[in-house]
C-alpha cells in the first residue's frame, strides 16, 4: 500500500519539478540602517539603490558581486531616475527638498537642485530636454 501512494506522489511532483524557477544567490552583503529600499535603477550596469534607512545610496555591481560606491549626505533619498546618454542619475531628497545630479562615471555629487517642496518620484522624458531644463530652472 505504501508504494503506490509514493509512486502517485512522485508522478504528480515530477512535472511540477520541471516548471520550478531556479534562482542563483549572487551575493550576501551586511547593509546598514533598516532593512529596505526606497528605489532601486540600473546605471551603466550598475544596481542603484536608495537607501532611506541608513541616509545614503549603495552602488552596487552584480559582475564583481561586491560594492563599489556609496554616495552618503543624502539625508532622505527617495525616487532614482537615470540618464545614461549623459552619464547622470538624479536622486530625489526628500530631507533637504532637492534633487542630486550624480556622475555615473564616478558616483559624485555634481549638482544639486533646490526645491521648495519635498520630492518623491522622478520621471526623465530625454525627447523633451528644453522643457525640463525651463521646469528645473524655475525651481531653482
Amino acid at each position: 500500500m505504501r508504494f503506490p501512494k509514493t509512486a502517485i506522489l512522485l508522478t504528480m511532483l515530477f512535472p511540477l519539478s520541471m516548471f520550478a524557477v531556479k534562482l542563483r544567490e549572487i551575493a550576501i552583503l551586511d547593509i546598514s540602517g533598516r532593512p529596505g529600499f526606497e528605489t532601486l535603477a540600473f546605471a551603466k550596469g550598475h544596481l542603484v539603490m536608495a537607501h532611506d534607512g541608513a541616509g545614503k545610496v549603495d552602488i552596487f555591481d552584480p559582475a564583481k558581486r561586491r560594492f563599489v560606491a556609496e554616495i552618503s549626505g543624502i539625508v532622505s533619498p527617495r525616487g532614482v531616475v537615470v540618464d545614461d546618454v549623459n552619464g547622470r542619475v538624479y536622486i530625489a531628497d526628500a530631507g533637504t527638498n532637492s534633487i542630486d545630479v550624480v556622475n555615473s562615471n564616478n558616483w559624485q555629487v555634481e549638482d544639486r537642485i533646490s526645491l521648495t517642496r519635498a520630492p518623491e518620484n522622478l520621471l526623465l522624458i530625454p525627447a523633451l530636454p528644453t522643457l525640463l531644463q525651463r521646469i528645473l530652472m524655475l525651481a531653482r
